[in-house]
């Protein structure tokens, strides 16, 4: 058995000269030659030569490979390397779902958006925590993350959803290694399969769009024409408050989060312009209001209602059945927004909230047979000539 050296003494700061904490997490390798090999690892060596700091490589060994295995030669060289550091070292050997939760999770949540990290946690729990969660954070290759990705394609996942999990994949990895868990990140290539492509909602036609506004009456039918003529988030439009109602138009700043305040979407602030009907409405509406209610479409007893919440449900379902509509959803209120609006793209796109005119052009904005066709009846007056009567 090979012996080895005494642990280097914890380096600590010494005035200017060492500001740094030093963190290394080596990982033994095999060397020597054949008949004669043995487990060792490189590292850095820090001391004070005239008053300056001096960093030197070192290689230290830990045993035999016939006599010692990779794990145990891994836990040797970690003890000795928190000698060195002053500090234990970070160990490969948690497993990823032990990462997730108590490294990974506490320090992204606190980024996130509600709604960001709740989809986030059900496609790892679902999907990636079956596959991955129990191996140890140093054993997990390349073909492994490919592996539960592809089984997700096979049972119908969506590329939404793929890409979503390619992106957890390698960001839960990618931390890993800025902590120094793990040398390199086996996610850094993989690529998500070829799901089935999304589906972008459709938008309602003008005749829908009248007899879903005809259907409804009193606080609904202004529910529904903040969102299709405002082009509002179904969120947004629950967290307006009396304030709201400018002369700029109506000011969207807020969503409702399972009844709570909460950023909108991106923390983008804007201002919809108001139809003239639509602001009448909703000062008669503010008009009639008791005083000490600031929401302008709460719950029966002042409380912000939710989408999931049953009354909210039923405002949608009861549209579908009145209206003729038996798809309707809330995300076409913005498509058909986008799609009816008939001025500017970058109009359109400011009333969104959006970050690019492209965005909006390519995935809210929808054909229209009935704008196809008075836009061909007006070309046809302006070129083709008028027949003389015979």
């Amino acid at each position: 058995m090979i012996e080895l050296s005494a642990p280097l003494p914890p380096l600590k700061g010494i005035g200017a000269a060492l500001p740094r904490t030093r963190s290394q997490h080596p990982r033994v390798k095999r060397r020597g030659h054949r008949g004669y090999e043995y487990w060792a690892a490189e590292y850095h060596a820090y001391t004070l030569v005239d008053g300056k700091e001096r960093r030197s490589h070192k290689v230290q060994e830990f045993g035999l490979c016939n006599a010692t295995t990779r794990a145990e030669a891994q836990a040797k060289c970690d003890r000795f390397i928190e000698g060195v550091n002053g500090h234990a070292a970070h160990s490969g050997s948690m497993t990823v779902a032990e990462f997730w939760r108590e490294i990974y999770l506490p320090a992204r949540t606190a980024r996130w958006a509600y709604n960001t990290a709740r989809t986030i946690e059900s496609s790892w729990r679902v999907r990636l925590e079956p596959e991955l969660g129990k191996m140890r954070l140093d054993a997990v290759l390349k073909h492994n993350i490919e592996a539960a990705l592809a089984k997700a394609a096979r049972n119908g996942a969506g590329q939404v959803l793929l890409d979503r999990l390619q992106f957890i994949a390698r960001d839960v990895f990618e931390e890993a290694m800025d902590n120094e868990f793990i040398e390199r990140n086996p996610a850094r290539k993989v690529r998500a399969p070829k799901g089935k492509p999304r589906t972008q909602p459709r938008s309602l036609t003008e005749a829908e769009v009248t007899r879903l506004l005809s259907a409804a009456d009193g606080e609904e039918r202004m529910m529904w024409s903040v969102m299709l003529l405002c082009g509002t988030r179904p969120s947004e439009m629950l967290a307006l408050t009396r304030a709201d109602v400018v002369p700029a138009g109506l000011r969207i700043e807020r969503q409702a989060v399972r009844g709570q305040n909460a950023p909108t979407k991106n923390r983008k602030k804007r201002t919809a312009p108001l139809a003239a009907q639509l602001r009448a409405d909703l000062v008669a509406h503010i008009e009639a209001m008791p005083q000490s209610q600031v929401l302008l479409f709460p719950n029966n007893d002042g409380t912000m209602r939710w989408l999931n919440q049953e009354r909210t449900r039923n405002l949608l379902i009861s549209a579908r059945k009145a209206a003729g509509v038996p798809d309707l959803t809330w995300r076409m209120c913005r498509t058909t927004f986008a799609s009816l609006f008939d001025g500017d793209v970058s109009d359109a796109q400011s009333i969104l909230g959006h970050a690019r005119p492209e965005f909006t052009a390519t995935v809210y904005r929808r054909a229209q047979q009935e704008r196809a066709q008075k836009s061909v009846d007006k070309l046809a007056a302006r070129v083709v000539p008028i027949r003389k009567p015979a």
